[in-house]
């Protein structure tokens, strides 16, 4: 059983500055010599192989548990984010009105 926490800077998915986003990761791991020995073992238990000597890379083991922790989107809070949201424009058209069709085009070129 473990734990790792860190802080990473990743680009904000809405504005595109840079934001820290704090990281936290719990796994448990099982430590094998084989994949035969890993297909042994519970699911619970995430596979670790070590090499002959019994020695195992553990910087590679804590890089791919915070890479897997990772947010898909990482963004801002609303209230820190440098783009303000944009209030959604007022509808200019009444429901009376026809607004053109940008399909029309089409219709035409299919005409002719």
């Amino acid at each position: 059983m473990g734990k790792c926490s860190t802080r990473v800077s990743m680009i904000c998915q809405r504005c595109l500055g840079t934001v820290d986003v704090d990281v936290e990761s719990q796994f448990s791991l099982g430590l094998v010599f084989n994949d035969d020995q890993a297909k042994n073992l519970p699911r619970s238990l995430e596979p670790v192989e070590m090499d002959e000597n019994g020695i195992i890379d553990l910087w590679s083991v804590m890089e791919d548990e915070v890479l897997l922790a990772l947010p898909m989107f990482p963004m801002h809070s609303d209230n820190e984010c440098r783009i303000q949201q944009q209030p959604e424009p007022e509808n200019t058209t009444s429901g009376n009105e026809k607004r053109p069709n940008p399909f029309d085009v089409l219709a035409q070129l299919k005409q002719k």
